[in-house]
Formats: structure tokens, C-alpha cells, sequence
């Protein structure tokens, strides 16, 4: 025995409902959806994959950036003990 999520069901029943034409469907209107749900979809990639690049490199950027001031503050602190001041700490 399977067990079957009501959401899993409600979609493949929705499926298969839809790929049998009914009496008030033509097939020329569900072309026309496929093709609107399509260029939705297009719509969508072409709008979110940029803006998931830019979030990305934003991402690295700051991650970068953080790490050359954690750098440069080791650095920093590093050179002063050699100096034989003492530690601020």
C-alpha cells in the first residue's frame, strides 16, 4: 500500500483531466494556453536569472570584502607585535 498526499493526487488527476480534450474545449485554445504559460515561464527566466546573478555576485563581493579587512586587520595586528608594542587587547 502507497501512501498518497492529497496534493499529489489533486495534481495528477488535474493532469490527466487535462490532457483529454472536453466537449467546450477546442484544441486550438489549449495550444494557446501552452503557448501563454510558455512565455510566462520565458518572461520569468529572462527577469529572475539575472537578478539571481546580481544576488550571487553581490554575495561574493561581500564575502571578499570581509575577508581582505580580517586580512588586512591580521596583518596589521601581526606587524605591530613584531614591533614589540604591546597588544591592544
Amino acid at each position: 500500500m502507497t501512501l498518497q498526499f492529497p496534493l499529489v493526487g489533486l495534481f495528477s488527476r488535474s493532469r490527466s483531466n487535462e490532457s483529454t480534450l472536453s466537449i467546450g474545449k477546442t484544441r486550438k485554445s489549449s495550444r494557446a494556453a501552452g503557448v501563454g504559460y510558455g512565455l510566462i515561464r520565458m518572461c520569468l527566466m529572462v527577469y529572475l536569472i539575472p537578478a539571481l546573478c546580481v544576488v550571487l555576485l553581490v554575495g561574493v563581493v561581500g564575502v571578499v570584502v570581509v575577508g581582505a579587512v580580517r586580512l588586512l586587520g591580521f596583518l596589521l595586528d601581526a606587524r605591530s607585535e613584531r614591533r614589540g608594542a604591546p597588544p591592544d587587547r
